[in-house]
Formats: C-alpha cells, structure tokens, sequence
C-alpha cells in the first residue's frame, strides 16, 4: 500500500505496529527535510539512534518499555495511546488466544474512528452508487467517467447519472485536473451505513449482491470461494456468532486496507447467517 504522506498517518487504520511506525517516519519525514533517526530518537528521548532504526525497520522487537518512552513523541489522544500500547501488545502475541483476546479490546476503539456515515435516502437506490464512491477512494485511477464506466463495466450514461447522485448528496464533485480533464472527486475514504436508518433499501443491495455471487458461480474457481457450513445454535450462540463476523470483517479490512487498486481486484465479501428449522421443531 502507497501511503499518503500529506496527513499524519492514523493509528486506528493499522493491525501491525511496524508498519505504523515506518509509516510515521516516512510522513514526518515528507513534511521536515532534515528529519532523520536522530532527530526523533531525540525527541522520544531514545539514547540510540541505531536502536530506533532496527526497531522501526523490524530488525529488533518493540519492547513494552521502549513503547512507553516512543509514545511520547506522538500527538496522541487517549484513545490513539490506548491503542498503540495494544498494538505493541498485539504484536508481541504468542498464539491465537492471546491475539484474540487484545484484539477484543482493539476492536471498540477501531470503530469509534472518523467514519462518513452516510444516511442519504438514495445511497442505496442502486448497489452501483457505493461501488462508485469506494473507486473514488483510491489514489491511483484516473477517475473520469469514462474510465469507471470501462471498470464497472457501465454504460458511460449509467454512470453521469450516478455521479449526478453523488454530488446531489454532497459526497462526489466534479473537478478539473492540471491536464483540464474533467474528473471525480471526493473527500471520503471511509464510509458506513447504518442498517437500522435504511432496511428497506438494504433489502435490495443484499439481493443484488447474491445475485453477484450467483453470477460469480461461472468464474474459474481460483477467483472466487464459495464456503456454505451447517450449525446448530441457540440465542446466546448465535449473538456470539454475529460478534464473531463482525471481528472477522473488521480484521480483514484493516489487514487489506488500500488506497491503491493498481494489481488487485476489487471483491465483494457476503454473508448469510438464516435459520433453516423453527426453534422447536425437534
């Protein structure tokens, strides 16, 4: 993943203390020229610059202790420094059921991060609209219409009036590059809907998305994984296995997050969790 250098890079959006403290570097380092080891083993108030090198490059573990002396050359809040200590923690896990267990208090500070949640009516009038705003997100297509229509595989018409939506909806506008071609926009990276505002038109981008995957059946089997398991569970199991999904979807999104497209895919991740026999049909 190319980071973005013009804005400090935030903690929530990294799994891996490593790749935070690389990211941290190379952002300080786009802004202050003559920014180096030295200088922040200086203000972290680390005696040795080489230390600080090895550790930032993964040639020497984080130590709890060294964590709490670099903690203090980072504009933390609370939060930020709650999480950066369980990241460090996280890292340093010896096997699964110590990961879950940190991850389980990673996890509610991770969703309290800046997220657009968008609750405009007509978001999700058409399962194209949210696939649009995501490719606007990344940094490394040329975003005109006629080339997300080519990746979309839309009419070039479909997609002026989708982006027409967007900008009604304040989420998309319409700019012009240094070459005068006129391109989309937006300032959103990140967005949520909340179910509970928009049920009805869930209903329907969930039905399109199983008809993606219904469709997806026909492509060869090393580009799509289709996984179907059988369980029986009670009231209190089946809350735990919701808690466990939604672990599981921010994990992955987090682990994969990319503001790049260039070599990847974009895929769609559905899941069904639907009683198949009445509570007391046994």
């Amino acid at each position: 993943m190319k980071a973005n250098y013009q804005e400090r890079p935030q903690i929530f959006e990294f799994i891996n203390v490593q790749d935070f403290l690389i990211s941290y570097y190379q952002y300080r380092k786009s802004k202050e020229h003559q920014f180096s080891y030295e200088i922040w083993a200086r203000e972290a108030g680390i005696k040795s610059r080489s230390l600080l090198r090895m550790v930032v490059l993964g040639k020497r573990s984080l130590t709890s202790e060294l964590a709490e002396i670099l903690s203090y050359s980072f504009p933390f809040s609370s939060d930020e420094l709650k999480y950066f200590f369980l990241l460090v923690e996280y890292g340093k896990a010896k096997n699964k059921e110590q990961r879950n267990f940190i991850w389980k208090k990673m996890l509610p500070l991770i969703q309290q991060r800046s997220q657009k949640i968008i609750d405009e009516p007509d978001f999700l009038s058409s399962h194209w609209l949210p696939k649009i705003q995501l490719l606007l997100s990344f940094s490394d297509i040329e975003k005109t219409s006629e080339n997300i229509s080519k990746i979309l595989g839309l009419q070039l018409e479909q997609t002026e009036n989708f982006m027409k939506i967007l900008v009604e909806m304040k989420l998309a506008e319409k700019v012009e590059n240094k070459n005068k071609t006129s391109i989309w926009t937006t300032q959103i990276e990140r967005f949520k809907i909340p179910e509970a505002n928009q049920k009805s038109q869930l209903k329907n981008f969930y039905i399109q998305a199983f008809q993606d995957a219904e469709r997806a059946i026909a492509f060869k089997p090393e580009t799509r994984k289709f996984r179907s398991l059988l369980v029986p569970l009670n009231v209190n199991e089946y809350a735990e296995v919701l808690t466990k999904l939604e672990e599981a979807f921010q994990e992955i999104l987090l682990t994969y997050k990319s503001d790049e497209i260039t070599g990847r895919r974009l895929y769609q991740m559905t899941t069904s969790l639907v009683p198949l026999t009445e509570a007391d049909s046994l």
